[in-house]
């Protein structure tokens, strides 16, 4: 009998006013070993995500109670962050942040917020199908971030880059693919109305359990 695996989405947006918040606020809210990697994004905002992510972690190992914390992490050759012992994937974008805890086997997550992107500089992410789906669908650019947000939590799943996305080939209502000769299960998630977004797991999901987290970032 295939495993199940529970979910656990930690999720937060960022509210306010945050131009007075200056980067070097952000930074001290950060562990000693995260700090001189938030300090290389070239934008405030990337720091605030970064912060963002590092938090919405740090509180779902103390509510899950996952015995690990931020001082072990480490990072594999995507830069994916890593925790011994923990399968767990982090998203941002704009101002909406996401962590997603899996309790069996790996996951990844990826969230969209639309933006004013040129989107057809981006073609060659995905299949010739995918792409010809995606310039015919009436919801344009919908099902442009339906299909990024599932092939981009795959990749982050199974451990992929940016560079493969155009070898994955899937549609906006699938609940599997298959990478690698292993089968990975798909959900759409409802995050919140303004954004997109997927999860990808290695073993079929039985619940999702959505955790709006108060974040302080000042």
């Amino acid at each position: 009998m295939s495993r199940t695996t529970k979910i656990h989405v930690f999720h937060h947006a960022l509210s306010g006013d945050m131009r007075q918040v200056s980067l070097e606020q952000i930074l001290a809210q950060l562990p000693d070993n995260m700090r001189d990697r938030a300090s290389k994004y070239q934008s405030k905002r990337s720091a605030l995500n970064f912060l963002q992510g590092r938090q919405l972690l740090s509180k779902g190992l103390n509510c899950l109670r996952l015995k690990s914390d931020l001082s072990n992490m480490t990072y594999d050759n995507n830069s994916k962050p890593i925790l011994d012992g923990v399968e767990f994937n982090i998203s941002h974008s704009q101002h909406i942040a996401v962590c997603a805890f899996s309790s069996n086997g790996p996951i990844g997550i990826d969230i969209e917020v639309p933006s004013d992107l040129h989107l057809p500089h981006l073609k060659h992410n995905f299949t010739e199908a995918e792409w010809d789906a995606i310039q015919t669908d009436r919801s344009y650019p919908d099902l442009f971030y339906k299909l990024w947000t599932r092939k981009e939590s795959i990749i982050k799943a199974t451990g992929h880059t940016l560079a493969d996305l155009h070898k994955i080939h899937i549609n906006s209502f699938e609940s599997s693919v298959q990478v690698s000769n292993q089968d990975w299960h798909l959900q759409e998630l409802n995050i919140s109305d303004n954004c997109f977004a997927a999860l990808c797991t290695s073993c079929p999901i039985d619940t999702i359990e959505y955790i709006p987290c108060k974040i302080d970032v000042v």
